[in-house]
């Protein structure tokens, strides 16, 4: 007999995995099936063994200042996370040898976690941090995307995201540092629901999305994104709505215990209108936004 925990806390897994790779060409399960016998199982429904769960990863990192995706093919044994799952790494920009030795150091990262935990999360942060270790980017396709950006207008963008929830401190100091770091404009809102928003030139706005959807969200989704095309960096902070990036809070409120807080929206609708975004409310919180009385 299957343990149904198990079988729960791997439907759990690839939620979290689906939120964090909405695009169906990062994320996909190899036979959606497979997750409905599961569920079906531990509802009780069914009494047959339901098939594995199995699904492929392709996970964008920058090498050498370009872009590579690298596919992660996983399956998770009825057993797992009591057991190890099965992962395997390819890539183009992979040899043989290459491919060989870095699927046998992940398998060994692996192996040497703790068992009864999810890990998948912890296998794609191992590949972001390790890759570039195995992987020769070769030299033709480098100078052809090199010329390829080369041709290309410089782009400005601006990105709208919306999350469950934004409270843990390590969170919200990466998502302020990450911005700074790009030199993206924006704020950043903590609670429930969180909002980020952050403007600059569109590569550095692509960077801050990749980290940010990389860490462990109950919820994370990218609401809008806007492109300009532009042909210097005067033109770019022209096109900025913020100054600079920061956390911004209005009238918090406090319900209860913990961390369930709450802004004040009427006030944040007035700092979004102030900033030429006002319509945003809607698009963000699916409600028309209203002043606050008094304003």
């Amino acid at each position: 007999m299957v343990d149904k925990t198990l079988l729960e806390l791997q439907l759990s897994e690839v939620e979290m995995l689906s939120s964090m790779f909405p695009d169906e060409n990062e994320f996909k399960i190899d036979d959606p099936a497979s997750v409905h016998e599961i569920r079906e199982y531990i509802d009780g429904t069914v009494t047959f063994t339901p098939k594995q769960i199995s699904f492929t990863l392709n996970i964008t990192v920058e090498l050498q200042n370009l872009n590579t995706v690298v596919t992660l093919l996983c399956g998770l044994p009825h057993g797992y996370p009591e057991c190890v799952p099965k992962v395997f790494i390819r890539s183009q920009q992979l040899s043989r040898e290459e491919q060989k030795h870095v699927n046998a150091e992940l398998s060994d990262y692996l192996t040497g976690l703790d068992r009864g935990e999810l890990c998948i999360n912890q296998c794609i942060e191992w590949i972001q941090e390790n890759i570039d270790k195995y992987i020769t980017v070769k030299q033709s396709l480098q100078d052809k995307q090199i010329n390829t950006h080369a041709t290309k207008d410089k782009m400005f963008s601006r990105l709208w995201v919306h999350s469950h929830h934004i409270y843990h401190i390590v969170k919200r100091k990466n998502i302020v540092e990450w911005a700074q770091e790009l030199e993206l404009s924006g704020f950043s809102l903590p609670g429930k629901p969180g909002i980020i928003c952050v403007e600059g030139e569109s590569k550095s706005v692509s960077e801050f999305w990749t980290r940010i959807k990389h860490l462990n969200w109950k919820k994370i989704t990218m609401k809008q994104r806007d492109d300009v095309a532009i042909e210097t960096d005067d033109n770019l902070d022209k096109l900025r709505r913020f100054d600079k990036f920061e956390e911004k809070d209005f009238d918090v409120q406090s319900f209860g215990h913990g961390r369930d807080y709450h802004m004040n929206w009427g006030l944040v609708f007035t700092f979004l209108e102030s900033h030429q975004c006002g319509d945003m409310f809607k698009t963000l919180l699916g409600i028309e936004g209203k002043m606050t009385k008094g304003q």
